[in-house]
């Protein structure tokens, strides 16, 4: 009786950590959107101070305006050659810097198509008020040109980095499920805005890009309406939907296929042209392992078959048979952005239920980090702790690999002479650290509730 009574006391223990677990992903859900809102109300705020006052320093200072041709042969050094990054269906990528900030410069191609200049006007006073953490914003036109003017991608396009362009690390798997549920994400935002929703209609990798950070943010919003419809299948023909072909009409199911074509690509490193056919084989054979992208590390096969999946959905012949974005999509590409997050960076994602060892006569309870508070012990959620430390952070940090240090513990471990990060072993693109203040402040309030002045974890 005793051990029945044990037993039941250790599965209380479980139950009471998985709802915890539940609790805690609520709240990661609910930071991450706080963190988002926060950056759209702090580049709001900043575009509305004076110029004078805000001493340019990033993309985000620069208020939207329209150039003239002369501004964007100065931005471009005259089209260089040296300075171009990149050709797309509307026309050529320059980079370029106005008020010493670096700025990416379409160009509409002067052999493509007459430019409808009242479509152009439209999309641009569309574009200019449309902000969100995972669209790369627009800053600018020059109509004389047909030019647009994007903040500036320092890790480029997805494309770039699924094949590695000269010489970049690969992107690993759990941030190319953070990428996907980004994507997800921003198409969302699109769909939802008011009072009409805005649809994509050219998504694919070259139209999404990277930030110094690996964040996913989506280009070229609405440049579908500005191309003549054989461009635009010449150029987007893997990930234009079946049904688009047959009626010549866009929905918001179009970008949903557009998205399972990327996703499947994310997974296997491969074109798009035949990869539905090519993963829908290898999961009727067995073998989806053989087709997942060696240069992403070892997926974890379970996440690796869900996305699949979602993503053979996403791409059925048929707009009726494909998920709806929200709440599907979104839920479920959260949902695998967290698991993958908890994999990879189990001490400060998500709260981690009791392990259980299983042993011939018994059931061992190994205990998560605790804090001491009127003499009694509480677990310190994980998501709260540092990976490096594994103490309660106070002034918690995203680094490169986007995952969340304490400051001084990331500090020492970039000045110590690693490049690397200490959760993937991948290399650092840069040393610089951003502040995690959404999780700054709900590890203040869970600290202010549970733990007395001076009680360490």
């Amino acid at each position: 009786m005793e051990g029945m009574e044990d037993l039941e006391g250790i599965l209380a223990e479980i139950e009471t950590a998985v709802a915890e677990m539940e609790r805690l992903k609520e709240t990661n859900h609910r930071l991450m959107r706080e963190r988002d809102d926060a950056i759209i109300k702090l580049q709001d705020y900043m575009e509305s101070r004076p110029r004078i006052e805000t001493p340019p320093s990033s993309s985000a200072n620069l208020l939207y305006r329209k150039y003239s041709l002369n501004d964007i042969k100065s931005a471009t050094g005259d089209f260089s050659e040296h300075l171009k990054v990149g050709k797309g269906d509307y026309g050529v990528v320059y980079k370029g810097e106005i008020e010493e900030i670096a700025v990416a410069v379409k160009i509409r191609r002067e052999d493509g198509f007459t430019l409808d200049q009242q479509i152009f006007h439209q999309q641009m006073d569309v574009l200019r008020d449309v902000r969100n953490l995972h669209l790369v914003r627009v800053v600018g036109e020059c109509l004389e040109r047909g030019c647009i003017v994007y903040e500036y991608m320092v890790n480029g396009s997805l494309a770039d980095r699924l094949s590695c362009k000269n010489g970049t690390s690969p992107l690993v798997w759990h941030v190319r499920v953070r990428i996907a549920s980004e994507v997800c994400s921003a198409l969302h935002f699109l769909h939802s805005l008011k009072p009409n929703g805005i649809l994509h209609c050219s998504l694919k990798p070259e139209n999404i890009f990277l930030d110094e950070f690996n964040t996913g943010k989506i280009s070229d919003v609405g440049m579908a309406r500005l191309l003549p419809e054989d461009l635009l299948i010449k150029g987007n023909i893997a990930y234009l939907d079946p049904d688009y072909l047959r009626t010549g009409e866009f929905t918001d199911k179009s970008d949903v296929y557009s998205l399972g074509i990327i996703i499947l690509q994310l997974l296997t490193g491969q074109q798009a042209l035949g990869l539905v056919r090519k993963v829908s084989q290898s999961l009727e054979t067995g073998h989806l392992d053989e087709l997942l992208d060696p240069l992403a590390g070892e997926w974890p096969f379970d996440q690796a078959l869900q996305l699949a999946y979602l993503a053979l959905d996403c791409t059925a012949a048929s707009r009726q048979d494909r998920p709806n974005l929200h709440p599907t999509l979104t839920n479920t590409l959260d949902e695998l952005h967290a698991t993958a997050s908890a994999i990879v960076q189990p001490a400060s994602t998500v709260v981690q239920p009791a392990s259980i060892v299983v042993q011939p006569a018994s059931i061992v309870v190994q205990p998560a980090s605790i804090v001491v508070q009127h003499g009694q012990q509480r677990q310190v959620p994980s998501l709260y702790t540092c990976p490096i430390s594994h103490e309660l952070m106070d002034d918690p940090h995203f680094a490169a690999d986007g995952f969340t240090y304490e400051l001084e513990a990331i500090k020492e471990w970039i000045v110590s002479g690693h490049d690397t990060s200490p959760m993937t072993n991948c290399r650092l693109d840069h040393p610089n650290l951003l502040p995690n203040r959404s999780l700054k402040s709900a590890i203040q309030e869970w600290k202010e509730a549970n733990c007395n002045p001076g009680s360490t974890s």
